[in-house]
């Protein structure tokens, strides 16, 4: 159900934000912007239903270590992400929610 719900997202995201936000001061520009956080949304979806799902069967298999440390690992990661997409690549907005990708 995820991955097909991300695709949708990618490709009708831009006429489903088109359609709910673009009155007002709402400009096409601020639909682009929209749609590009919306993207990498739909790519960390997947990552994060995996995250998810994983998470939970170590934990039923009183596993408790191991989801620790991944997230432990995750966190460091995810600051270094922001500053690299944000701040060296110039992503700006997308970048903090692209590097959402590797932890929810």
């Amino acid at each position: 159900i995820i991955i097909p719900s991300s695709i949708g997202l990618v490709f009708f995201g831009k006429p489903i934000v088109d359609l709910i936000f673009h009155h007002g001061k709402f400009t096409s520009e601020d639909i682009n912007n929209t749609y590009w956080v919306l993207v990498a949304y739909s790519i960390g979806l997947s990552f994060f239903s995996l995250e998810k799902i994983l998470t939970n069967a170590l934990y039923s298999l009183d596993e408790y270590r191991f989801p620790v440390k991944v997230a432990s690992l995750t966190l460091i990661f995810n600051f270094f992400a922001d500053v690299i997409f944000c701040f060296i690549l110039n992503i700006g907005t997308p970048g903090l929610h692209l590097e959402q990708a590797s932890h929810p």
